[in-house]
């Protein structure tokens, strides 16, 4: 696996220096460290240093501009002991901010003479303020401006995210980057689901107001352009990393405005849905509604595709489950084949009181669509406690452990599902704990075993820790953590005598 599918955001390929120079202002005065090598230059040049610099000074002074009204001024302000310095300081902090005072209400053909006059001294930190307010003002920057903001990182920073949005349509490495220190949390961790549930209890990725949908509305604005941009650069890592937790930062109300309008001709819009179907939320409500639909069709004594509620719901979660397919194709993009075998072959899993369909494991293993609903319908039977119905579809599916390592949403339900309930579930517990060597499984089995530590009695939870970590091959640091937090609520139960296995597996 390349590092980028494994999540981590590779960094941004240095572009060649642009030939662009700063652009100039015609009457630049000589400020800073331009304006010492003009002194300088000056005085070793001069016949009369001292005559030099009184010209010098003269030429460049505020007084030069306006002699008659500042000199006898400056000349009395220095009789009490004012010095220069002081005076110029203060002419420049009271310009400084009427001129900012009056740059929001200023019309474009003079903020453009402005930006032309000042943005050359934006280095220097007096009058850095002016350029800026300037850009900021600015609806329509000149080109030149942001391409020489984009090549000059430091400048660019001090620049508001408004001017930023004119750049991203000429450079989107800029906005890559940004894109990429938000979602850097997401891109790390591609467990996260599974590991840090409560990233999802707080709100992280799907409340409007979380950190991380925060930042990326906070980069678009009601930019539609950008909009397009930050889509377009997820939907990229999402391809790259396969990570479901990207999917999760565009509306599910999309889905919606999109469902009715797509066909094969509008290539965007297919490709735009299959992302947002591939939301493991979007996915979660729409396997939800799937089972009663089917239920309804066996009560009517119709087939599947007789029933335009199941081909819309079907089409849409065929959508998202041939995400990668559709992205990666080359040409114009296509929906799925219509494949309502599938669904039968569920259908008639879904039965109840009817023995598993002989080719219902077949199907979990040919067609994601299937495995999605047959273990969403495990989640659902576990939920109305019929495990009856559960167990026999949760064994077949534990005979697809190199199918199952993916379906981390699907583990995390079931044994958040468990979680609600008092008492434990021994047989959907050992039946999970086949696939042990699956440390998306193992981690939410620890999970469990954490939520029921206080209600177990001490051999019936040592044995279930025994039994998970005995002839154990995975990497014990994948499971460090949940472990430690096990130990630490058993109160005493878990201890090298009561459990060697656990300390063996752990190396404690």
């Amino acid at each position: 696996m390349s590092a980028g599918s494994r999540g981590v955001c590779p960094p941004r390929q240095q572009q060649p220096p642009q030939s662009q120079s700063q652009p100039q202002s015609k009457g630049k005065r000589p400020v800073g460290e331009s304006g010492s090598e003009a002194l300088w230059e000056c005085l070793i040049t001069a016949a009369d240093p001292v005559s030099a610099l009184t010209a010098f000074s003269s030429a460049n002074g505020v007084d030069s501009t306006y002699a008659s009204d500042l000199t006898p001024v400056l000349s009395l302000l220095e009789s009490h002991h004012v010095s220069r310095v002081t005076v110029h300081q203060a002419l420049l902090g009271s310009i400084k901010s009427s001129l900012l005072t009056a740059i929001p209400s200023m019309p474009s053909n003079k903020l453009l003479i402005l930006l032309q006059d000042s943005f050359p001294y934006i280095h220097f930190e007096e009058l850095r303020p002016i350029p800026l307010a300037v850009l900021e003002t600015l609806r329509e920057i000149p080109e030149n401006y942001l391409r020489f903001i984009a090549s000059n990182k430091e400048l660019y920073q001090l620049c508001s995210v408004s001017v930023w949005r004119q750049i991203w349509p000429l450079d989107s490495g800029p906005l890559k980057d940004e894109i990429c220190s938000i979602i850097r949390p997401v891109l790390e961790n591609s467990g996260i689901c599974t590991e840090n549930h409560e990233w999802f209890e707080k709100g992280l990725f799907t409340s409007k107001n979380g950190p991380i949908v925060s930042a990326l509305r906070r980069l678009v604005g009601r930019n539609s352009v950008i909009y397009n941009l930050v889509v377009e650069i997820l939907t990229q890592h999402f391809i790259t990393t396969s990570n479901p937790l990207l999917c999760t930062l565009r509306r599910i109300q999309e889905v919606f405005s999109h469902a009715c309008r797509i066909s094969e001709g509008n290539s965007r819009k297919i490709g735009d849905l299959a992302v947002i179907m591939a939301n493991p939320f979007a996915l979660n409500a729409f396997l939800s509604s799937i089972v009663p639909l089917l239920k309804s069709v066996v009560e009517r004594e119709l087939v599947p595709k007789d029933d335009p509620a199941v081909i819309q719901v079907t089409r849409l979660l065929q959508l998202g489950m041939s995400v990668h397919e559709i992205l990666m194709a080359t040409g114009p993009l296509k929906l799925p084949e219509e494949d309502y075998r599938t669904i039968q072959i569920v259908l008639e899993g879904f039965e109840d009181n009817e023995p598993l369909h002989p080719g219902f494991k077949k199907y979990m293993q040919q067609s994601s669509l299937c495995r999605k609903c047959g273990l969403y319908y495990i989640v659902a039977r576990v939920q109305k406690r019929d495990f009856k119905s559960a167990l026999p579809m949760l064994l077949a599916a534990t005979e697809l452990d190199d199918l199952l390592q993916s379906e981390y949403e699907f583990c995390q339900s079931l044994i958040s599902v468990l979680c609600t309930q008092k008492d434990f579930h021994e047989a959907i517990f050992n039946t999970m704990a086949i696939l042990k060597n699956l440390d998306t499984v193992h981690t939410q089995l620890v999970r469990y075993l954490i939520h029921m530590s206080t209600h177990l009695p001490t051999p019936e939870l040592c044995r279930h820790v025994t039994s998970l970590t005995t002839e154990c091959a995975l990497d014990p640091r994948t499971v460090q953590v949940p472990y430690n937090t096990l130990i630490a609520k058993s109160s005493g139960k878990l201890t090298p005598t009561t459990t060697p296995s656990l300390f063996s597996f752990l190396s404690l």
